[in-house]
């Protein structure tokens, strides 16, 4: 996962898009998890992959599609800042790569 994604200005939010394709089922379900509890202390909602309401930002994370192994996920970040935008989207960033760094390790044993 890159910081890059695109980003568009309708007032009176910016709008952050992000999408990545992941290879287990398992790797995005721990990546929910993790984002969950990183942002516990802020409302969220479960029904359609995971929207978290921060101050002043919303973040939405879905599975867009599944074709086998392959899932493709897209990252939403709404803020009114687009310093804000791209903070969160370097902290998803940062745990998105964690997972993919011990999920990778951890199939190779």
């Amino acid at each position: 996962m890159d910081l890059k994604g695109s980003i568009k200005y309708l007032k009176p939010y910016y709008t952050l898009v992000h999408q990545e394709t992941l290879t287990h089922q398992e790797t995005y379900i721990k990546f929910i998890n993790w984002v969950s509890g990183e942002f516990d202390l802020y409302l969220q909602e479960k029904t359609e992959g995971l929207k978290i309401y921060y101050p002043n930002v919303y973040f939405n994370i879905k599975n867009i599609a599944n074709s086998g192994q392959e899932i493709k996920l897209q990252i939403t970040i709404l803020s009114r800042s687009k310093e804000i935008c791209y903070k969160i989207n370097k902290q998803l960033q940062s745990i998105f790569n964690q997972i993919i760094q011990i999920y990778n390790n951890q199939s190779r044993k």
